[in-house]
């Protein structure tokens, strides 16, 4: 079986300069994740034929936004946004005997949140201590009819119930030292942490997302 599938996504955005140092913008955008087929599903399952395919999701979502500059080489940029997704590619399993991962459409869903992030470099003579900070937050529910198997393979009604993978908290620092050494020769040292907090990694809400954090150096 072969499916031709055509979109056309249309997006528009609009931008407002209060002057030359601040911009807002408002976004409207389209998108879309492809259907496909689930595979390893056994033939004697009396649904294998509607568990087998799955259809695309479509996602129409909106953008507001401020964009600054904050004098020398400091911006700052923060967006509120919310996004609705039809026929949600969720992640459930195939039966209670066969609890393998399958995508079904399981319905509707929204999601809302809110990115703010900040960038800068400080001169420090005998070299550039370049800084980034980002705070993100966001949140959703799937909507009235959306359901799941679970990972018994029983149907469940979620429809209310939070989107899984949203975040309570996600949070970036980093800070690259550079120092030059010569004409042709810069040393660096850098420092990264990232960090997350709450949520579900499935739609049913029975397994909650792992907190951690992260530290690099470089």
């Amino acid at each position: 079986l072969t499916r031709n599938w055509t979109r056309v996504l249309p997006t528009a955005t609009l931008r407002y300069e209060i002057s030359d140092a601040h911009t807002l913008y408002a976004r409207f955008a389209t998108g879309y994740r492809p259907g496909g087929f689930n595979t390893g599903i056994p033939a004697d399952n009396p649904a294998a034929a509607d568990l087998i395919p799955y259809n695309p999701e479509n996602v129409y979502g909106g953008e507001l936004g401020w964009k600054a500059s904050l004098g020398g080489a400091w911006t700052a940029n923060l967006a509120l946004y919310y996004t609705r997704t039809k026929n949600v590619q969720a992640v459930t399993a195939a039966s209670i005997t066969n609890p393998q991962f399958i995508l079904q459409n399981a319905g509707n869903d929204h999601i809302y949140g809110a990115e703010l992030e900040v960038r800068g470099r400080i001169e420090l003579g005998f070299g550039k201590l370049d800084l980034n900070a980002a705070l993100a937050a966001n949140d959703g529910s799937f909507e009235k009819g959306t359901t799941v198997l679970d990972d018994s393979g029983a149907p469940v009604d979620i429809a209310g119930l939070r989107v899984n993978r949203t975040r309570d908290l996600q949070a970036t620092l980093g800070a690259t030292l550079k120092v030059p050494l010569g004409s042709h020769v810069t040393a660096s040292l850098g420092a990264n942490m990232q960090t997350e907090s709450g949520g579900f990694e499935n739609a049913v809400n029975t397994r909650k997302l792992a907190d951690f954090t992260l530290l690099d150096l470089t």
